[in-house]
């Protein structure tokens, strides 16, 4: 599977690529979504 930025995008529940800091800090800050999206 090739990571791209659609790939990563579709990751974290963002649609463009300028919201990508803010949506990575609240996942980082809830232990769940981190969890889930780092296993």
């Amino acid at each position: 599977m090739i990571l791209t930025t659609e790939t990563i995008n579709n990751l974290i529940g963002i649609k463009e690529s300028y919201q990508a800091s803010d949506a990575l800090m609240k996942i980082l800050f809830d232990r769940e979504k981190r969890e889930e999206i780092f296993k």
